[in-house]
């Protein structure tokens, strides 16, 4: 086993061992340092460069300008004991972090689905052999009136309700909190889910999670679940940039590697919310619900889903609607019950990341014309109000200004663009570029 000291402009990072021969592309990703390999690994954009001390003898891609000492990480395999300094301009973490007070937010357009509840349940006895979970669903069951508070459903008024669920995973909790309470309790609920049973007037928070899963970086904000403000926020880079710079060549890394860039984007996800709850001394087991957007692709391959179908004519996704599943599906560990809901697809190539900006900018409900850019790795653009609603998503580059002279409508005053880390808001007067 080789000796490799990893360092940075900042100083160094970590000692690590690995066998001679290894690539040090497999080596970084396996020790979790952040590195850009836009091209996927393929040698051809000559981003991953890292100066090697002694130098190696091969190894130097396909780029023969590089300079003594300096290889690029896809292509330069472990000779021996080495110490490695990462390029000055790699990825840092976190690109952004913020919380309460220092910018507004929200975790829905409409009312919360999540609300507590007061809940007497029936005590047992010889003469009433329920089960604990029929006791409760039947105490959740009684007339709305029962204990002055509405047990609608609070998410849309087109919604019918459904039956109480109480989740297996949750009987030992609930069967101890209500023999240590009296058959008193509060009852959590999402919706018809019980995501948790506390002592009767619990005062502990309940929170979610809105993340934002770009090509390039991970955006997450924790929420308070009843009212939603803001908590706190964090944007890291995405770890699927080592499988490409894009969503095709991450669609061609996933053919080889799927579970490897799958597990790159959950564990982004995962480091940032882990690092929010600690910031503000929440426990897991107060998350009750998480949402999720992004591009097609993103939300395809989150979801251990082939988006290669997506590459290619004609150009159709595996699913639009959308999706809701545990947070064990997902291997969450910073969730441990509850909803996690990935919003919906508008097509192909318009995904759930741009609905997400129309609801948060509430582009139904505006009164003039106005136009909303998201300006990414690609730039989307959605056409306000409603009757003349539409959106377009095109590559972002040069081609921007010229996309963009045909996109807003005529007299429209409002302009909204959203970069992958801000929303602006601006009433202005369109001028021609």
């Amino acid at each position: 086993m080789a000796e490799i000291i990893i360092s940075s402009s900042a100083g160094d990072l970590l000692v690590i061992h690995a066998r001679p021969g290894e690539s040090f592309r497999s080596i970084l990703l396996r020790e979790g340092v952040l590195i850009d390999f836009p091209c996927g690994g393929k040698g051809r954009c000559g981003k991953c460069r890292i100066t090697v001390d002694p130098p190696l003898s091969s190894g130097r891609g396909r780029d023969p300008s590089l300079p003594e000492g300096m290889s690029l990480a896809c292509q330069a395999r472990l000779e021996t004991d080495c110490r490695i300094t990462l390029s000055p301009d790699r990825p840092e973490e976190p690109l952004v972090a913020a919380s309460a007070g220092e910018e507004p937010g929200h975790l829905f357009a409409g009312p919360p689905r999540v609300r507590r509840r007061p809940v007497s349940v029936q005590a047992p006895s010889l003469a009433d052999q329920r089960s604990d979970r029929e006791r409760l669903l039947d105490a959740l069951s009684e007339p709305a009136g029962a204990h002055g508070l509405s047990d609608k459903p609070t998410a849309s008024p087109c919604l019918v309700p459904q039956p109480h669920r109480v989740p297996p995973g949750l009987l030992n909790e609930i069967s101890a909190c209500l023999r240590k309470n009296q058959w008193q309790a509060e009852a959590v609920l999402d919706g018809n889910l019980l995501v948790r049973l506390d002592p009767p007037g619990g005062k502990g928070p309940l929170v979610g999670f809105a993340i934002d899963v770009g090509t390039t970086s991970v955006d997450i904000s924790l929420h308070d679940a009843e009212s939603g403000a803001l908590l706190a926020r964090r944007i890291l880079p995405n770890r699927q940039s080592a499988y490409g710079a894009d969503v095709i060549t991450r669609t061609q890394a996933y053919q080889a590697e799927p579970e490897a860039v799958r597990r790159a984007v959950l564990q982004s996800i995962g480091e940032g919310a882990h690092d929010l709850l600690a910031e503000q001394g929440i426990a897991e087991g107060r998350v009750v619900r998480s949402v999720i957007a992004g591009n097609p692709i993103m939300l395809h391959i989150l979801h251990g889903l082939n988006p290669q179908p997506l590459t290619v004519a004609p150009y159709i996704p595996l699913f639009s609607a959308a999706l809701t599943c545990s947070p064990g599906d997902l291997g969450f560990t910073f969730q441990t019950r509850g909803r996690v809901e990935t919003l919906p697809l508008i097509s192909a190539f318009v995904g759930a990341d741009t609905l997400g900006m129309m609801l948060a900018l509430d582009l139904e409900h505006e009164a003039e014309a106005s136009l909303a850019v998201d300006i990414g790795t690609k730039h989307v653009a959605a056409v306000a109000p409603s009757e003349h609603q539409e959106s377009h998503a095109r590559g972002n580059g040069q081609d921007l200004l010229e996309h963009d002279r045909r996109l807003p409508p005529p007299g429209a005053r409002n302009a909204y663009v959203a970069y992958p880390t801000i929303v602006e808001s601006a009433s202005r007067t369109p001028r021609n570029p």
